[in-house]
């Protein structure tokens, strides 16, 4: 079966071919409920205490937007913070960067999108099966600091079904607007209990017209903004093993690359982000039987990643920025049944994660070693320097971050509809070596004391249905956020 549609809007045309086969077919096929998959359980979108958005694929198959931010940008209360049209973040109900938790499949997406807008997040939505917003107690899952919301990338690379023969997915989109394309394409081969998933993108754009035939600036862009063109390419490769009844396991590699310019007024410096990202996720679930001693858990689930992110920002002729980032994630959760009137998530979270960074506008060859021994000094506190605002050469010490927590979010109805609270703790210790940085940009040493910070939050939710088509929704929460690392030192 192949779909071709055909979309316009202002200076832009966008044509996209689909097709999609599948063995074996079925005569007849029922509609159901969309499940929110990132919830404390999954339940039909109606059912949650909090409101929740959900993306499905055709959404996300029929919108033209290449970043994460363009595609949710047309969401009630979604906003996009951009640097161009290579770069898009998501800001929710006026908040972002840490206050927005990105993930891909329930994992930290583990960039470092939340430090600057200009940092593109490494969350790929071409081979998405759905989008999911998330608000409310359910965020405490993923993290504590998410008061602003959870944005989850659903790509079901490892399989938690069994599937019968091949089934799989080809779509390509073209842009007049930037004389841009966008392929991607994925096949799924299912035997018995195993799964082998393969896929792969391919993007391309070049700097995109302003709409106007004049210059943007003046005897500059020619009708185009410059340096906003972009690229990417990615693929991932899994194999799942998976049983209807008792459970999944999995594993997968993905890649991901982007190449893209940040529009900048001078010509004679046109800045660009190349960030790139090796992910390695390994995950299962366990599903008890009902009428055994663990049958009061209905899943059991289990998840690690590792994740080695590379980011560079470069001028013509020089590395000025260079941020090397290497994170493992692991996370541990069980869903219980009814116990009383009550269902649940409750689990534990461990990340550690490694971070060193350059900055210098006369370049950066890698991370800078200074062997000189510490000289005891206060160094200029960040203060301009070579007309610079900020300091440069390596204005941070390189950074371990281990966080520990522990999270619970339980549910049940009431008179008026649904009733739901969370609660999470966490530790997190930042352990810093001052070494690398520049002589004039040294604090005292005691300034680089290991950090703890333990932060606390609490959530609650509630529906009051009106009617089969209206209900009303409340939630008030009381949050903390321990600041990352780059918060406190760059």
């Amino acid at each position: 079966m192949s779909i071709f549609s055909l979309f316009s809007r202002s200076s832009a045309a966008l044509f996209a071919g689909g097709l999609l086969f599948h063995a074996p077919l079925h005569a007849h096929t029922t509609e159901l409920d969309t499940l929110v998959v990132s919830g404390a359980s999954q339940q039909s979108i109606y059912d949650t205490a909090q409101p929740v958005t959900i993306l499905n694929k055709d959404q996300l198959d029929a919108n033209s937007g290449n970043t994460l931010g363009t595609l949710l940008s047309n969401t009630p209360g979604i906003a996009n913070a951009d640097f161009g049209a290579g770069v898009g973040r998501p800001v929710i109900r006026g908040m972002s960067g840490s206050r927005v938790k990105i993930l891909q499949n329930g994992s930290d997406a583990s960039d470092l999108s939340a430090m600057s807008s200009d940092h593109a997040p490494m969350a790929e939505a071409s081979s998405a099966e759905q989008i999911e917003i998330i608000y409310g107690p359910s965020t405490l899952i993923y993290g504590g600091g998410a008061i602003g919301g959870v944005v989850n990338l659903i790509d079901r690379r490892i399989h938690e079904q069994p599937q019968e023969g091949v089934s799989g997915d080809v779509n390509a989109h073209y842009s007049s607007v930037d004389q841009g394309y966008n392929t991607n394409a994925l096949i799924d081969f299912g035997h018995q209990n195993w799964t082998l998933h393969l896929e792969g993108f391919k993007r391309d754009a070049d700097n995109y017209r302003s709409g106007r035939a004049s210059d943007a600036p003046k005897g500059y862009n020619k009708g185009r903004i410059g340096n906003s063109d972009s690229n990417g390419q990615g693929g991932a490769v899994a194999l799942s093993w998976a049983d209807a009844d008792t459970g999944f396991f999995g594993a997968s590699i993905s890649t991901l690359e982007y190449d893209y310019g940040v529009p900048n007024l001078d010509p004679h410096h046109e800045f660009r982000v190349v960030p790139k990202q090796m992910r390695y996720d390994i995950k299962g679930a366990w599903r008890p039987d009902a009428s055994s001693v663990l049958g009061w858990i209905e899943e059991w689930r289990t998840e690690l990643s590792f994740n080695d992110y590379e980011h560079a920002e470069t001028e013509p002729g020089l590395n000025v920025g260079l941020f090397d980032q290497e994170s493992w994630e692991l996370q541990s959760r069980i869903r219980h049944r009814f116990m009383g009137e009550w269902s649940g998530t409750f689990g534990l979270q461990a990340k550690f994660q490694e971070l060193a960074l350059c900055h210098d506008h006369h370049g950066c060859d890698g991370i800078a070693h200074i062997t000189e021994a510490w000289d005891g000094n206060k160094g200029t506190s960040f203060k301009q320097k070579s007309g610079f605002s900020f300091a440069h050469d390596t204005p941070m010490p390189t950074t371990k971050t281990l966080q520990t927590g522990m999270f619970i979010v339980e549910q049940r109805d009431w008179a008026y509809g649904t009733l739901e609270l969370g609660a999470r703790i966490d530790h997190i210790r930042i352990e810093a070596n001052p070494d690398p940085i520049g002589h004039s940009y040294r604090q005292e040493r005691s300034y680089y004391d290991d950090k703890t910070f333990t932060p606390t939050s609490l959530s609650a939710a509630a529906t009051w249905i009106l009617n089969d088509e209206q209900r009303l929704g409340f939630s008030v929460a009381r949050v903390q956020r321990a600041p990352e690392a780059s918060e406190l030192y760059w």
